[in-house]
């Protein structure tokens, strides 16, 4: 990920809720809904953007190698070993995830901490500089792409993509924050996930507000002692443990999810009628995902 961009139904008693604790649905969710097209939210179509990270992350490094080499620096394009992808239809997503992970390459193995180790001091200094940039180099930088005060990763970036592309993602990010943590704050939805977390107890899951399922899942995976190292011949077992808390979760939460989904059309329709920026940037978006697509 870039340094400086990429360091989460309506039924009747629903209704009744949204109302009683001021809801706002004044939204048209047309131009939202027409923007997102088969995405459904922002934070889905910034998932599926995300998937595309190691592709784009290939094309930076290639020209960050030749940017280093005209600074008189040697630099080898280097991305970690990408794990399978995960399958959208496994009902086991977190263990599924932690074995990717178990086989993932280390960032021990980037052979550039090699050669930046092996370099006088005075030049590590220089080296570092080059690749990322002065300290004092920001956001507001990037619009030149000027590789002497952002350094050429950073650079990489404006020049493969523009700028409107770095400040889109950054953008739909921190909207996508804005949005999930309005809904999580919604009095509707509070008191619907309080009843969430009682009828998970009751079927012996201690959560708490605040915890999405998936951190739920590896919480109650990890060892006794706390670590998160697992064995493999694990997996088979850490994989029925999911199921079992997953469908729990299935039992509980049918009115949390109802509360969510109607808060966030309401929310994110609210946000795209008053930002055309919004609108613009899910267009570069959306039009960058079906360029890569084809």
């Amino acid at each position: 990920m870039p340094q400086f961009a990429f360091q989460s139904k309506c039924l009747a008693l629903i209704s009744i809720l949204l109302v009683a604790y001021g809801c706002s649905t004044s939204g048209d969710s047309s131009d939202r809904d027409s923007l997102l097209g088969t995405y459904g939210s922002l934070d889905d179509l910034v998932a599926v953007d995300d998937s595309y990270l190691q592709q784009r992350e290939q094309e930076v490094q290639d020209w960050v190698a030749t940017c280093m080499r005209k600074a008189g620096f040697d630099y080898i394009p280097w991305v970690p070993a990408s794990a399978p992808i995960a399958d959208d239809e496994s009902d086991t997503p977190v263990v599924d995830q932690l074995e990717r992970d178990a086989n993932q390459t280390s960032i021990e193995d980037d052979p550039n901490a090699n050669i930046s180790d092996n370099l006088p001091m005075s030049q590590q200094t220089l080296y570092f500089e080059r690749l990322w940039g002065r300290e004092s180099a920001d956001i507001g930088d990037l619009p030149s792409g000027d590789v002497d005060s952002v350094g050429c990763y950073n650079a990489a970036w404006v020049a493969l993509y523009g700028q409107e592309s770095i400040e889109a993602r950054l953008t739909l990010s921190e909207t996508s924050s804005e949005i999930n943590q309005r809904i999580t704050s919604d009095p509707a939805y509070v008191e619907q996930e309080q009843a969430w977390v009682e009828c998970m107890a009751a079927r012996g899951f201690e959560v708490s507000s605040g915890r999405s399922l998936n951190s739920i899942v590896r919480n109650e995976i990890r060892s006794p002692d706390g670590s998160s190292s697992i064995d493999e011949s694990d997996f088979g077992q850490l994989r029925t443990l999911e199921r079992t808390i997953r469908e729990a979760n299935d039992e509980c939460d049918d009115d949390l999810r109802a509360i969510e989904s109607q808060l966030r059309m309401s929310i994110e329709s609210e946000y795209f009628n008053d930002s055309p920026a919004l609108r613009e940037y899910v267009r570069v978006i959306v039009d960058d995902i079906s360029a890569r697509q084809n």
